[in-house]
């Protein structure tokens, strides 16, 4: 299993989109690239299972009982293994295929502007993409535009970095951060520079996530503490 860098899974997901026609759309409505790419939508996938891609004839599988931004996450991750096999891109960590996903979504140039417009703001980065889920466009800010977010909900704590950046540890910062947006339900920053906010992918379905100001020099130091 490996990774791609954000370039290489922004160029996976352009060779797709090529296919379909649509490589000059910034934002792409992932069931009108599936009617580009005469991929069949199946919305009965089976119980215990978010989603699948088939062949013969081609088909995506999802479970419209879903949130709509959840049932696009779905729908992105298998077209990104859909975009792995035109690229020949195999044996991928599953997370590539969410990256790859957001990249069909959200053009990597298209975030990058975003963040140069607004900086690492989390709240002015979500109200950019409302149709796609705020965890995506969090990772993906930080994987395209070279900086660092770090997401703590229910599925643990996710660390999504752009290439060349390693994030080592758990300052204690960010500790300090998440347990004061946690306890008020509204945004702290750090005399460091550093940010933290609440965010929602769904109802109920949401998190902290912990925005590092992208020329930050990781990894952090621990005696940049309030």
């Amino acid at each position: 299993m490996s990774r791609l860098s954000a370039a290489d899974s922004e160029g996976v997901a352009l060779a797709l989109k090529k296919l379909a026609k649509c490589d000059g759309v910034e934002t792409v409505d992932l069931r009108a690239l599936c009617s580009a790419l005469g991929v069949r939508l199946r919305p009965d996938v089976p119980r215990a299972c978010s989603g699948m891609l088939t062949g013969d004839p081609l088909a995506v599988w999802f479970d419209e009982r879903c949130h709509p931004l959840e049932q696009a996450f779905n729908l992105g991750h298998e077209l990104g293994h859909l975009a792995g096999e035109v690229s020949n891109a195999a044996g991928l960590d599953e997370i590539v295929y969410d990256e790859i996903g957001a990249a069909l979504q959200i053009d990597g140039a298209l975030m990058r502007r975003m963040v140069m417009q607004y900086g690492w703001h989390a709240d002015r980065l979500l109200a950019c993409f409302p149709s796609v889920l705020a965890s995506t466009v969090l990772c993906w800010a930080a994987r395209a535009a070279g900086g660092v977010a770090v997401l703590h909900s229910r599925r643990g704590r996710i660390v999504a970095a752009g290439d060349h950046i390693e994030a080592r540890g758990v300052p204690s910062w960010e500790r300090w951060l998440v347990r004061e947006v946690k306890s008020s339900g509204r945004p702290h920053f750090h005399a460091i520079g550093a940010g933290a906010w609440p965010y929602l992918d769904t109802p109920g379905n949401g998190g902290v996530v912990v925005l590092a100001p992208g020329q930050l020099v990781l990894p952090f130091d621990d005696r940049l503490t309030t």
